[in-house]
């Protein structure tokens, strides 16, 4: 596919930053001026309820690099002699926090897009992971497929490349015993991270509360570097978002957009699981990063100025309405349910039809019991069936064209 005119003008002066394509006239065009110029890709503003993040430098800048990768990632997908002038939406991937049972949920959801309209979620344009998303989207990007995935959930077979995979992740991963804790794994995490969720005008709760917990004491060196060995290069080619927190002031970092230290994946995906409290911060470069979800369970706004066909958001923390009401044992689901509908309204709001994803009545049942091997299993299956349901309504109809228009 050629590269339209106005993008290489870019490229070769420097000048602007264009914001992830659309497809039009059959070849992915850069979007337009207004968009181009909007602050958020300038790297100037500050998210919704968000701490202000670092601005991205000239080689991290999201819009360029995905621009080209995406591009990239089109043609290898489609395959030799598909046609060059065939439309190429451009899709965004968020996927959420929630450990082992958001794994699962991913597994699920993923299985079932897969399924019922042939869009493979490897092949998205960009991949947002926050926590036990941030691993989802390690796996991905490796080329771990979302059929081997949910056969590893629900203990189905492989495809040969997935066993493949799997030998070659487990077989790199040391089983050498985890570091013990610090002296100071017990003192808190961060006042001034705590301070700057008091603030009147952008009260964070999760700051607060992570600022005044203790650092942790458990290590994420295993989580770290099973998704480091899902990938023979330090960052996938693909664009790959990976959300943490600075624990100094508290500030979003996202690894693979902004000016932050050069770092592999796999440290990225350990930054974003500390749970605090838990795990220990992961030091990179001059300063300590804990979990993304700190401040959302899915930041899911950091897309909503990219002009993206669709967004899909997979979000296992959150729930639907008629489940997100706000009891003494769900305030958790229930405030991350409020800052999910608020991204999701702002990405709305530019436009971009968005595909949610989150759990139903039926999937918060299974969550009751303890998690086991099964549980994982049946969490799993459920949440294909509820992506199932979800798809079939109307109000996904525009998200599932553009998904389906992927289609090989």
């Amino acid at each position: 596919m050629r590269t339209p005119a106005r993008l290489r003008d870019i490229r070769r002066h420097g000048r602007g930053t264009p914001a992830l394509p659309r497809a039009r006239d059959g070849v992915v065009a850069p979007r337009s001026p207004a968009v181009r110029s909007d602050p958020f890709v300038r790297g100037i503003s500050q998210p919704i309820g968000i701490a202000r993040r670092a601005r991205p430098s000239a080689r991290a800048r999201a819009p360029t690099s995905t621009t080209e990768r995406s591009r990239e990632g089109a043609d290898k997908h489609r395959g030799p002699g598909a046609c060059e002038h065939r439309a190429v939406p451009s899709l965004a991937l968020v996927l959420s926090a929630g450990g082992p049972v958001a794994t699962a949920f991913h597994g699920g959801v993923l299985a079932a897009l897969f399924d019922e309209t042939g869009w493979d979620a490897r092949n998205a344009t960009l991949l947002v992971g926050t926590s036990a998303g941030a691993s989802a989207a390690a796996m991905l990007r490796g080329g771990f497929s979302p059929f081997d995935e949910f056969a590893r959930l629900t203990d189905g077979e492989l495809s040969a490349e997935g066993q493949q995979f799997a030998d070659r992740v487990r077989a790199s991963v040391p089983r050498e015993p985890e570091p013990r804790a610090s002296s100071n794994a017990f003192r808190p995490l961060g006042m001034r991270m705590a301070l700057n969720g008091l603030l009147p005008h952008r009260f964070r709760p999760g700051l607060v509360l992570a600022g005044l917990v203790p650092r942790g004491s458990q290590s994420l060196a295993r989580v770290g570097a099973t998704a480091g060995a899902a990938h023979d290069q330090r960052w996938p080619s693909q664009s790959t978002w990976i959300v943490t927190v600075r624990v100094s002031d508290g500030a979003r970092a996202v690894f693979g957009r902004d000016d932050l230290p050069s770092t592999d994946i796999g440290t990225a995906v350990q930054a974003s699981s500390a749970v605090p409290n838990v795990y220990r911060p992961v030091r990179v470069g001059r300063h300590d990063y804990i979990d993304g979800a700190v401040l959302s369970s899915t930041n899911a706004d950091l897309v909503a100025p990219l002009g993206f066909d669709a967004v899909v958001i997979v979000s296992s923390m959150t729930a639907v309405p008629a489940q997100a009401r706000c009891t003494e044992r769900d305030l958790t689901r229930t405030y991350f349910s409020r800052v999910l509908s608020r991204e999701v309204a702002t990405i709305r709001s530019t436009g971009t039809p968005v595909l949610v994803v989150q759990p139903t009545a039926a999937d918060l049942a299974l969550r009751r019991r303890d998690i086991d091997d099964a549980t994982i299993g049946a969490i799993a299956r459920q949440a294909r069936e509820t992506a199932r349901t979800k798809l079939a309504r109307s109000e996904a109809k525009h998200a599932r064209a553009v998904l389906e228009a992927t289609r090989v």
